[in-house]
This record gives structure tokens, C-alpha cells and sequence, in this order.
């Protein structure tokens, strides 16, 4: 099955859905970039359209885009040779000018041990660009202040369920869903300024049969609540390896969600050495997820499942009671 946010993501600015104002603070960015040279940080909570925005801003632009992701293992040294050369040279072919633009994917995490340098690396990069850097960072105060000063800033505001709805519907009708309207508003009140979430809560309860009742959005959080603590009691508890991988197929939660509710309950449960594997495949999981987000390539989600569930498991010794 198709992914909706990624089957509905904007192609230019004019499709992205609330933060009128970021937008055209990005665009005016990117129209006076020859004049000032400087990167941008985006920055705001996790579905709010940061890196919707800057591809449909690359689309706009005309410039071809290289991409990084902080969820990747990277040191300074591979900054500065990935960004640093993308961010320096031009294109021969294509692209405004020879343009080309460097998005950054959660630069909020190049201050975490795995990135260590990385910080430091990537503001020498932006200090010497002369292509268009844009930063992306769900966390701005996590950056370190020599970072956030050499850029200018843009702040995305969570999205309103008045922005929100009308990206329900458009959805609906391009996916010939009939839907209630008042399911349309309890999806986008429900998921507190996160249009990818309500995106894909939208998918979630309105692919059963082709129609969208109030009734159903109720139905579906209650269902969606009970099946993950089910799956997290026969995860943490109970199930081998192989077991875990296949309770997960009936558990309706995309990979990202599910890889939190793991993480937040496995210190309940799992103590010591299994704890500490446990932890280890699902940093693995969250690698291959970081993969999956930089280069959109969906048959990586398998390698998240194995990792945060049957490895999970296999990390436990022995079954646990309760």
C-alpha cells in the first residue's frame, strides 16, 4: 500500500498546507540568495511540513537537491566531505544558474555522541558554502549557538486543524472516499498540529471500506490503542523472535510511532544486559529509519521491523510474567 504522505507530499510551495508565513519567509530566502549567500535552519515540531517545504521549495527553484540525514552515522570529517563539496561546486547541467541545494535532515542531532564534530564541521561548511544549505531541526536549542548564529531562521508553528482539514478532503476526494466532515475534523483535532500524523490516521481508518464516519475515527483510536498494548505485552513478555516479527504485521502503527511505544516500555520490563541489546538493535531499527527518510526508499522498513521486534525479543532472556 502506497504511503499518503509521501503519495500527497507538496511539489511546490503553493501546496503546502498552513505556516503561510514560513513559506514565504523561505521563498524570499531563496530568491535573494545570491545577494546574502546565507544557509537557512528550519525548525519546528515533528510534522509541521519542514522538509515538505524545502523540496518544494528545490522543485520551485529549479535547483537539484543532495541530501544528508543526522540519523546517519556520521562524523565531521564525513560532513565536510559530503556537504562540504555538494555545498561548494556547482552543476554543469540543470538547475538555476548551476544551483543546487544541500538539505539537511535533522541537524538538531549532529550534537549527540554519534555525530561528534559533526556540529562543529557542519558551521565551517556553512561559513564557506557557496551553494544553498538548508538545515532542518525539530529541536532549534539543540544546535549549537555558533550554528544557529551563521543562519538565518525560519520557525514552522504547528498546523492548524482549519489548515489541516482541507488536506483531508482534497485526500478523499482524490482517493474517491466519502467521508463526514466531522470525521475529517475530529482526525485533524486529534492530532495536535501534525498533518503527518493526521495524514496517516487518515489512511488508516478510511482504506477499510472505501467510506469515513465519525464512528470510524472513534472506532479506530480505540482499536489502534488496545492492539499496540497487546503487541507491546507479547513483545516485551512473551513472544520468540519470529513471533514478535509476525505480531507486528497486525499492529496498525507506522514504523516511527511504533518504535517509540517500544522504546518508552522496554525499561519496564527488560533490565541489565537484555536492556542493553535490547537498546542496541533498536538504535539499528532508528538507523534504517533515518535511511528510509533520507533517500524515500520503503523496502528499509523491513529492516526497522526485524531489528525493534525480533531482535527486541531475541534480546530477552527467557519469558517474563505479569
Amino acid at each position: 500500500m502506497t504511503d499518503w504522505t509521501e503519495k500527497y507530499r507538496p511539489t511546490t510551495l503553493s501546496e503546502v498546507r498552513g505556516n503561510n508565513k514560513a513559506r514565504d519567509k523561505l521563498k524570499q530566502w531563496a530568491d535573494t540568495w545570491e545577494d546574502h549567500g546565507d544557509a537557512v535552519i528550519l525548525h519546528g515540531s515533528p510534522g509541521v511540513g519542514k522538509t515538505s517545504a524545502a523540496h518544494a521549495l528545490a522543485n520551485d527553484m529549479g535547483w537539484p537537491t543532495i541530501e544528508l540525514n543526522a540519523s546517519d552515522q556520521r562524523t565531521g570529517d564525513v560532513v565536510k566531505r559530503v556537504a562540504g563539496e555538494a555545498a561548494k561546486s556547482g552543476t554543469l547541467t540543470g538547475g538555476t544558474a548551476g544551483r543546487r541545494v544541500v538539505i539537511m535532515d535533522e541537524a538538531d542531532n549532529l550534537t549527540h555522541n554519534a555525530d561528534r564534530g559533526g556540529s562543529r564541521a557542519i558551521t565551517d561548511v556553512v561559513k564557506s558554502a557557496n551553494q544553498p544549505l538548508i538545515l532542518i531541526a525539530n529541536e532549534f536549542y539543540d544546535m549549537s549557538n555558533s550554528l544557529r548564529n551563521a543562519c538565518e531562521t525560519i520557525e514552522f508553528r504547528n498546523v492548524s486543524a482549519r489548515s489541516i482539514v482541507p488536506a483531508l478532503r482534497d485526500i478523499c476526494r482524490q482517493e474517491n472516499i466519502e467521508y463526514e466532515s466531522e470525521a475529517l475534523e475530529a482526525i485533524a483535532e486529534n492530532d495536535s498540529g501534525d498533518l503527518r500524523s493526521a495524514i496517516n490516521d487518515l489512511q488508516a481508518v478510511a482504506t477499510t471500506n472505501g467510506k469515513l464516519t465519525r464512528d470510524d475515527v472513534v472506532t479506530g483510536e480505540r482499536d489502534t490503542t488496545s492492539g499496540i498494548f497487546d503487541f507491546l505485552d507479547d513483545l516485551i513478555k512473551k513472544q520468540d523472535a519470529e513471533g514478535a516479527l509476525k505480531a507486528s504485521y497486525d499492529v496498525d502503527e507506522t514504523p516511527d510511532n511504533m518504535l517509540n511505544w517500544i522504546e518508552d516500555n522496554l525499561p519496564k520490563d527488560y533490565e541489565g544486559r537484555e536492556l542493553a541489546d535490547a537498546y542496541g538493535y533498536m538504535a539499528n531499527a532508528d538507523r534504517w529509519l533515518g535511511r528510509v527518510r533520507a533517500t524515500q526508499n520503503y523496502k528499509y522498513w523491513r529492516y526497522v521491523g526485524d531489528n525493534m521486534t525480533a531482535g527486541v525479543a531475541a534480546a530477552r532472556q527467557g519469558k517474563k510474567g505479569g
